[in-house]
């Protein structure tokens, strides 16, 4: 729904439709000074272009816009490859979009998609309470999240994993080993996914009575942070016998510090990782991860998807919450009792 129109725009900026349209579509003809009261006017009043209104005039696309994290990242890659599966089976097309995890980018990629009238939108969202669901709802647009953990403020269709559960398995993976001293490596600022990853960790080390040690709940800002945080890690006096990788994009960062130190897992520290990406079976010692169903999330986030935009209201808040798979390789080494290493 468009807040304010180019008409509208011109009356608020005693100016014609046509210096407005041409201001607003960055053509010569109109003054600085012009130029930036009608950016200010029409940023302020929410006008939002149709950019395909003359080939449309009024009628749905055939475009799904599908807004991911880091498009870079394997596990965003698998989703999109699933999503474009069954858009291509239903004669559709994705227009895809990137946030890097920046909240500011999320907003822009919505209006993008809803500025070309998509008529569904899947969204990986970094924080379950984003104003960008209440927009979606206001825009009246078809839509379904992925990859959140599943939330009772969330009343809409849903494709999620439990990471909190996720997490609890992996961590309880390296217990089972005999290790006790656990570091894990998180993000410094914690959204859902990686908020419930922590409680996981925290919730494995409370059920099998050990208690957490706040020196070893590393938290960092990008990979080159989680590089640096490895070392400092790597130099403690009791330094731990395992680390949990909490975030995927962080491993290659961990894996390559580890090497700079020439610390050998799993014989001098043992590592597991949330998220499984095609490196991790290449490497030797190959990496115990957490794998996520990212393709399937793809493939039933825009079935759902598209079953909305169909007219099927019975899928408008159906949630479903995908099972992961702890993918045990040679990377977490069996202890008789945790030690320094």
């Amino acid at each position: 729904m468009q807040k304010i129109t180019i008409k509208e725009i011109a009356k608020l900026t005693n100016t014609s439709v046509n210096t407005v349209s041409r201001a607003l579509n960055y053509k010569d003809g109109v003054s600085k000074d012009t130029r930036e009261l009608i950016e200010k006017v029409a940023l302020k009043e929410g006008y939002r272009p149709n950019l395909l209104a003359r080939s449309m005039r009024g009628l749905h696309t055939n475009l799904i816009g599908i807004l991911v994290g880091e498009i870079s990242n394997s596990f965003y890659t698998r989703i999109l490859d699933g999503a474009n599966e069954i858009a291509n089976q239903e004669a559709m097309s994705l227009l895809i979009g990137s946030s890097d995890e920046h909240k500011e980018k999320e907003l822009k990629q919505i209006d993008t998609f809803l500025s070309y009238r998509c008529s569904g939108i899947a969204v990986c969202l970094i924080d379950p309470a984003s104003e960008i669901i209440a927009t979606l709802k206001e825009e009246d647009v078809n839509f379904v999240v992925l990859d959140v953990s599943p939330s009772k403020n969330i009343d809409c269709g849903l494709i999620c994993i439990d990471n909190e559960r996720d997490s609890f398995l992996s961590v309880e993976e390296l217990i089972k080993n005999g290790h006790r001293r656990i570091a894990i490596l998180i993000p410094e600022l914690l959204w859902k996914n990686e908020c419930n990853r922590y409680m996981g960790y925290k919730r494995a080390l409370f059920s099998y009575g050990i208690e957490e040690d706040p020196e070893l709940v590393i938290t960092c800002h990008s990979k080159d942070d989680a590089y640096r945080a490895t070392i400092q890690l790597l130099g403690k006096k009791n330094r731990p016998t395992a680390l949990y990788i909490a975030k995927q994009s962080f491993g290659l960062s961990v894996i390559s510090a580890l090497m700079a130190k020439d610390v050998r897992i799993p014989e001098n520290i043992s590592i597991l990782m949330y998220g499984d990406p095609d490196w991790a079976s290449i490497l030797h010692p190959r990496i115990t991860c957490m794998r996520r169903q990212a393709r399937e999330m793809g493939r039933l986030g825009i079935k759902m998807l598209i079953d909305r935009i169909k007219g099927d209201g019975l899928e408008q808040k159906r949630k479903i919450v995908l099972d992961s798979k702890l993918m045990i390789r040679e990377s977490v080494q069996r202890i008789k009792q945790a030690g320094a290493c």
